[in-house]
């Protein structure tokens, strides 16, 4: 986690954050509130993860019909 004006970040980019992977030195200077951005971005992504792995697998247990995931 990395602490923030604007609150705590979690996710993949806290973690770069705190562990130095992303800085100004790449030309790239990150704000608090587009940190806090890409922190929920990766989050729903995660998500967005877990619930195609759901799908895929109503669909191999003949849940879900292919043309339904189309």
């Amino acid at each position: 986690m990395v602490a923030c004006a604007v609150g705590v970040l979690t996710g993949e980019f806290a973690s770069a954050i705190a562990f130095g992977g992303v800085d100004e030195a790449d030309g790239h200077s990150v704000s608090c509130e587009g940190a806090a951005e890409l922190a929920d971005l990766a989050s729903r992504r995660t998500q967005l993860g877990g619930e195609q792995q759901k799908l895929l697998q109503g669909h191999y247990a003949g849940a879900i019909p292919l043309d339904l995931l189309e």
